[in-house]
């Protein structure tokens, strides 16, 4: 696993790494927090193929920004494959719990809405964000090498 992770940058700022990355998970838990025209606040539903669609797309727009996130403050090979492996997880757990493959949703067609107060499943996808912040400031990435 090691090898994955590669040797830490010296210009890995796990300052700024943090505090991006704790940008991502606000904005994710934000996009559960929507409501409804009339201003009800909207509940997911499993069974509903566009609240399936914008879980995956949710997902796929959290790990595009803790990419970004890790590179921007120079950390692209210490946490690439820590981001890769946890939402790869977080995928197949939307797959389980919901048999949909979001490899197979194209989000690049616009999400669409997004959906409020989501399932326990999905808002444990932001904790993807909360853990990699975590480890970015006890060190726990750059002591894996």
């Amino acid at each position: 696993m090691s090898e994955l992770i590669g040797v830490a940058s010296a210009e890995c700022f796990i300052g700024k790494a943090i505090q991006d990355t704790e940008l991502c998970s606000n904005t994710f838990q934000g996009m559960f927090e929507k409501k409804d025209d009339s201003g009800k606040e909207r509940k997911f539903n499993a069974t509903n193929p566009a609240d399936l669609r914008e879980a995956c797309c949710s997902m796929e727009r959290l790990e595009r920004c803790l990419q970004a996130a890790s590179t921007d403050a120079g950390c692209r090979d210490e946490v690439r494959f820590i981001v890769e492996h946890m939402t790869a997880t977080a995928r197949k757990l939307i797959h389980s719990l919901y048999k949909i493959q979001c490899n197979k949703v194209d989000c690049s067609s616009g999400a669409g809405r997004s959906v409020g107060h989501a399932s326990w499943s999905l808002l444990a996808l932001s904790s993807v964000a909360v853990i990699l912040r975590t480890a970015l400031q006890e060190g726990t990435l750059l002591a894996l090498r």
